[in-house]
């Protein structure tokens, strides 16, 4: 049996929910590189006497593997062109949208911001990605209610 890969079977979306798409896999991928190379060296992850180193990597970890989970299942969902799509996104981006808001209004003091310069540019990305993830979610949602 022979794969073949065509363009055609692709569900139609247009071309800015494909360039967020691939923008914000880009960005999983990174973050979770930047977590797997710069963790290690990092002294919260290895002093976890004080509170706040702590809680740091508990969210550090918790956080990646919220992005890894989610990553892995909008493509499995675009992919299979599966109906539930829409409201995946919806959950996502207002998961998204929440962690956000709460890490620069609640845990600001705790989270820990890396001095690497690979590490930084991924976490300045993130309202960017968060934005993305929104404007995915509402094309696939007006789609969704388009076809219906």
């Amino acid at each position: 049996m022979k794969l073949t890969f065509r363009l055609a079977t692709l569900p139609r979306y247009s071309k800015a929910f494909w360039f967020s798409y691939f923008f914000c896999m880009t960005w999983a991928i990174l973050a979770i590189a930047s977590i797997y190379l710069f963790a290690p060296n990092n002294d919260n992850f290895q002093n976890l006497d004080n509170v706040e180193a702590a809680l740091s990597v508990k969210l550090s970890v918790r956080r990646i593997f919220a992005v890894l989970i989610g990553a892995i299942t909008i493509t499995v969902l675009l992919f299979s062109q599966s109906k539930y799509l829409d409201k995946v996104l919806i959950f996502i981006a207002a998961w998204m949208w929440a962690a956000y808001i709460d890490d620069y209004l609640v845990m600001y003091p705790y989270v820990y911001v890396p001095e690497e310069i690979f590490a930084q540019f991924v976490i300045k990305l993130r309202p960017v990605i968060v934005i993305l993830v929104s404007w995915m979610a509402f094309e696939s949602h007006l789609r969704r209610e388009a076809a219906l």
